[in-house]
This record gives structure tokens, sequence and C-alpha cells, in this order.
């Protein structure tokens, strides 16, 4: 099921992420404040990712990830009981914060 993601891949997925943002916005959100879009819009496609919902993924976003350090930036100390969990938080921070790095809100205005 899973393989392994080379940074290469991580950065293209980035890449063809903000794009599907951009576009997104431009199908739906046209109306709506494109900080405010792009927010929930981060939110919910990095938490529904499968490198992110899958464990065996978490340690390798970690590991092509700029922000590695973006939960602790983001919400301070990690809470989470066990391991799978915490994984699970760290790399949609650190995913999440990758990714909103690339888009530029004035390509959504």
């Amino acid at each position: 099921m899973s393989e392994d993601i080379t940074a290469a891949a991580y950065r293209k997925e980035l890449r063809d992420l903000a794009k599907q943002a951009k576009d997104d916005y431009q199908e739906h959100g046209g109306d709506q404040d494109a900080n405010e879009f792009v927010s929930e819009w981060l939110h919910q496609h990095v938490d529904g990712h499968q490198w992110i919902i899958y464990t065996n993924y978490n340690s390798q976003v970690l590991g092509h990830s700029n922000n590695r350090d973006a939960y602790f930036d983001e919400y301070g100390t990690l809470e989470a009981t066990d391991y799978g969990t915490a994984m699970a938080q760290m790399s949609f921070a650190a995913m999440q914060a990758d990714l909103a790095a690339l888009i530029d809100l004035n390509d959504f205005e």
C-alpha cells in the first residue's frame, strides 16, 4: 500500500495542491476572503491527505518538510498520548506550513 515519498514527489505534491487551491478558489470561493478561503482549504485538504492519514507516511513528510517544528510553533506543547497521534499532528502542521509557504494570496485576488 505505501511506498516511499521522495523529496521530488513531496515538492510536486505541494505544487499540485497549491494549484488546486487556486483553482478551487476561482471556481467556488471567488466572493469569499482569499485568506479565509485558503486557511479553511489548507486545513481540510491537508488533514484528509493520505500522507497525513496513514502513519507510515508521517515520518517521511517530516523528513522532507522545511517546517518540521510547525506544530510547536503553532500549537505549543504536543499533548498526544500515543506515537501515531503525535506523528499525525506533527506531519499535518509541517505539511500545512510547507503548502502555505507556496501559496501567494495575490494569485487569489
